[in-house]
């Protein structure tokens, strides 16, 4: 499941019908302090927020923190995913061909922010957001 959150609620396990279910549900919480839009990936076994880094045209980018080297950021269209390599544009996934070519023209325009947010991600410091496609 993928959503994204612009309130400040979290991913929450329950220990009752929803952890036996592997469904999480959505709780409200105030104690929490809300620092961005966040894309939740959640499964049965664990809970993991994903900083989103910019959106447009229906494609999500983000960048995962602990995640493998080479630098790379990873973009959802719908059901489809692809990851790329900032040094070299290499592209691992499958996209549609006019997405990935506004994909292409945006990651060729903030090339130097991809790797700049790739280092503060290998620190666990907070990602800048990267202007949109215009």
């Amino acid at each position: 499941m993928i959503s994204s959150l612009y309130t400040p609620q979290w991913l929450l396990p329950d220990q009752g019908y929803a952890a036996q279910t592997g469904r999480p549900i959505l709780v409200n919480t105030d104690s929490v302090t809300w620092v961005g839009p966040l894309i939740v990936r959640a499964d049965k076994r664990s809970i993991k927020h994903v900083p989103e880094i910019s959106r447009f045209l229906g494609i999500v980018i983000y960048i995962l923190y602990d995640d493998h080297r080479p630098p790379h950021f990873h973009a959802e269209y719908g059901e489809f995913k692809v990851s790329v390599e900032i040094n070299t544009g290499i592209v691992q996934g499958r996209f549609p061909r006019r997405a990935l070519k506004s994909l292409l023209e945006w990651y060729e325009l903030y090339r130097d922010q991809l790797l700049a947010d790739w280092q503060l991600a290998e620190q666990h410091q907070p990602l800048n957001r990267i202007p949109p496609l215009e």
